[in-house]
């Protein structure tokens, strides 16, 4: 855990209260929409290598900086709550040295936001669970499940 991550505090004590059961996993919802995990997600997202692709609605990371984190709050629990889903950009890239080209879906960023918010509750839970040792957990395979579906 980082130290210098200021957003950051409350989470040994997730990680804790995770390990001990005080946490049940229905109740996570508001976990997911709280100032501080929004603020943690925005802050990550701002380091992402792809923050400036364009989704379909030609809205990037510089989007995000128009909004305090209060909004964004209430905008990714709107977006959670009604299960509000964006369509994804298709793109080809290179693929390799050959000429062939691979498709690539850039969402848009608000569902990047949503889904970065949802990591960062679901991780915690799912490193208490699993050891080390394990790289294809079935709660990995959950969680991508519950990301792109936004379903808690």
């Amino acid at each position: 855990m980082s130290t210098n991550n200021v957003y950051y505090i409350d989470m040994a004590q997730r990680f804790n209260d995770f390990q001990n059961g005080k946490i049940d996993m229905r109740s996570l919802r508001p976990m997911v929409y709280d100032v501080n995990n929004v603020a943690l997600a925005v802050r990550q997202l701002s380091k992402a290598k792809g923050r400036m692709a364009e989704g379909h609605d030609e809205t990037n990371y510089q989007t995000l900086e128009e909004f305090s984190i209060a909004e964004l709050s209430e905008i990714v629990k709107d977006r959670l709550l009604n299960k509000k889903m964006d369509y994804v950009r298709r793109t080809y890239i290179p693929k390799g040295k050959t000429k062939k080209m691979r498709p690539l879906g850039i969402c848009s960023v608000w569902d990047k936001l949503v889904e970065k918010c949802m990591q960062l509750v679901l991780d915690p839970y799912c490193e208490t669970k699993f050891v080390d040792s394990s790289f294809t957990s079935p709660c990995k395979i959950k969680r991508e499940v519950c990301l792109s579906q936004y379903i808690i």
